[in-house]
């Protein structure tokens, strides 16, 4: 897929709705013309995933995209960060896992940060697979963070990609 664009973002049924999905598309000529949306996240409700950053590793082609998602919310007010990978170009995506441990909730900021959003301290970065994602955090999963569980600090993991099996070659015999 050598000079393909890839675009991923989020998207609602209709304006208005909480239910949002992350989303992936490519383009092999430019930009000119885009392939139909695939949809990343697998979970079946209708709370939010959003604010979502994608990379390619050049060593395999494999796609990752990690994103900030409600689905174990029940009020869909509270995020932790998610992950999937993509080994055929971005036309599938595999199981989505949970990178991080603990779960944010922005309300918890102290007043003067409630305008801080998540994704003002997110990305990746992915090569020789493994993906290193980085996210705001404020749930003190860790132990470790100073203000408790009030304000955001920065958190990053290593997430080994699965190993996948190259496509099989095409062998003719001749006599």
């Amino acid at each position: 897929n050598g000079g393909r664009v890839y675009l991923v973002y989020t998207d609602a049924p209709s304006i208005g709705s909480v239910d949002t999905d992350i989303f992936v598309i490519h383009s092999d000529d430019q930009g000119t013309t885009w392939s139909t949306p695939v949809r990343v996240n697998d979970d079946t409700g209708t709370n939010s995933q959003f604010l979502p950053h994608i990379s390619l590793d050049q060593t395999n082609g494999m796609i990752a995209v990690t994103w900030y998602d409600a689905r174990n919310s029940a009020a869909n007010n509270t995020a932790q960060y998610f992950g999937a990978f993509s080994a055929d170009g971005g036309a599938t995506f595999g199981a989505n896992f949970q990178i991080s441990t603990g779960t944010s909730n922005q309300a918890n900021s102290i007043a003067a940060l409630k305008k801080t959003d998540y994704g003002d301290y997110t990305g990746n970065a992915f090569a020789d697979g493994r993906l290193v994602p980085a996210w705001a955090d404020n749930s003190n999963s860790t132990g470790d963070n100073p203000d408790g569980a009030t304000n955001f600090d920065i958190y990053t993991a290593i997430v080994q990609a699965p190993v996948v099996a190259p496509p099989p070659v095409a062998c003719s015999a001749t006599n």
